[in-house]
């Protein structure tokens, strides 16, 4: 699971990352984010017609039932069950995208329950990366939402067996 993640380079350095020269790049210089939080609004880098754009989305999937943004988001999808959960089924088929990081933040709790110890998980050489992750916008609530994949964590960055 994903709780919580930074976001300390510049746009530039992302796009050139993906190798892209983004439609709407010009002038976007956002400070860096060193705890970036749930219902916290993230730049997402997705298609929109012919062109690569950044549109901000606040992060957490809002479900189509909700009446308000009061309700519990769901912030990460399991890459494992995407296409099987009515929540996140069509948002896969149509409105997928990345979002820009360069560490996340993952806590032993097993270690002890009252105190948990965060590790910040990033590349060895701390280049940027982004994490796959879906969108969808609610006209009633005039809300564009994101949810980031996660899967089973690899045997070098697992916490506990």
């Amino acid at each position: 699971m994903c709780w919580r993640f930074t976001i300390q380079y510049t746009w530039a350095e992302y796009y050139e990352a993906l190798n892209l020269i983004p439609a709407d790049a010009k002038g976007r210089n956002d400070p860096p984010r060193y705890n970036v939080c749930p219902t916290q609004t993230v730049g997402m880098v997705r298609a929109d017609k012919d062109a690569i754009v950044v549109k901000d989305a606040r992060w957490g999937l809002v479900p189509h039932w909700a009446k308000d943004l009061k309700i519990k988001p769901m912030i990460n999808a399991r890459s494992e069950t995407v296409t099987e959960k009515p929540i996140f089924k069509s948002s896969f088929a149509s409105r997928r995208c990345l979002i820009p990081a360069n560490s996340f933040y993952e806590w032993d709790r097993k270690s002890d329950p009252d105190t948990p110890l965060p590790y910040n998980i990033h590349l060895k050489d701390n280049r940027p990366f982004f994490f796959g992750g879906i969108w969808r916008y609610r006209k009633h609530l005039d809300v564009t939402s994101c949810a980031i994949f996660t899967m089973e964590p690899h045997e070098n960055i697992a916490l506990c067996p």
